[in-house]
């Protein structure tokens, strides 16, 4: 009966262990997908504001100045 329990000791260590690895990488796989959702999180805010800096640049009378910009040849530009 002694070695029964032994294997017993011994299936109650190793369902342990399994159990703590188990639970170390479910905090592992849940930090690193913490992570990449913050950058990507970053990311899309970083985009947004640069659409809205383009959408607040981008207005008609800014679109008509460049228009005329653009159509200055370089002969008509001064000499320095």
């Amino acid at each position: 009966m002694t070695s029964n329990n032994a294997f017993e000791q011994i299936a109650a260590v190793n369902l342990s262990t399994v159990a703590n690895i188990a639970t170390a990488l479910t905090v592992l796989t849940a930090v690193v997908f913490g992570l990449i959702e913050m950058r990507r999180a970053r990311k899309e805010r970083e985009e947004r504001a640069a659409i809205i800096a383009v959408q607040a640049i981008l207005t008609p009378a800014w679109i008509t100045s460049m228009t005329l910009v653009q159509a200055i040849s370089e002969e008509q530009l001064p000499r320095k």
